[in-house]
């Protein structure tokens, strides 16, 4: 469920083509997805979930993520150009306040499934 949630809220700041068609093509079936991936995709011996994670995450930080796209990124909302991005997950775009402010309804359980992700062990 994470990794959908992932590319779909990085590929929505991106690309929000992208994001649409999956929404149109997937949109009833994500827990389904969400089971599938559970099982071919995740590992359950958490210590080495969490260094495949610790792994991935470093491989794949933002910054490397945004430099492999020409364009610059697009508000979650309206598609204008965005300089902004949330503070806590750091993987949705925004042009202004009120976008963000307006998108949060949404964009909450995603950008506390990553953070939670970030969060270091206890």
């Amino acid at each position: 469920c994470v990794c959908v949630c992932v590319f779909l809220g990085f590929c929505g700041a991106q690309c929000p083509e992208i994001r649409e068609h999956l929404m149109k093509v997937n949109g009833t079936k994500w827990k389904k997805i969400a089971e599938h991936q559970l099982h071919t995709a995740f590992i359950a011996d958490e210590a080495t979930r969490k260094q495949q994670v610790a792994r991935f995450a470093e491989t794949y930080n933002l910054d490397v993520l945004d430099s492999l796209f020409p364009e610059d990124p697009k508000c979650a909302v309206c598609g204008e150009a965005a300089a902004n991005r949330c503070s806590r997950c750091q993987t949705e775009w925004y042009c202004r306040r009120q976008c963000q402010v307006e998108h949060w309804p949404k964009h909450k359980s995603i950008c506390n499934l990553v953070c939670a992700q970030k969060q270091p062990d206890k």
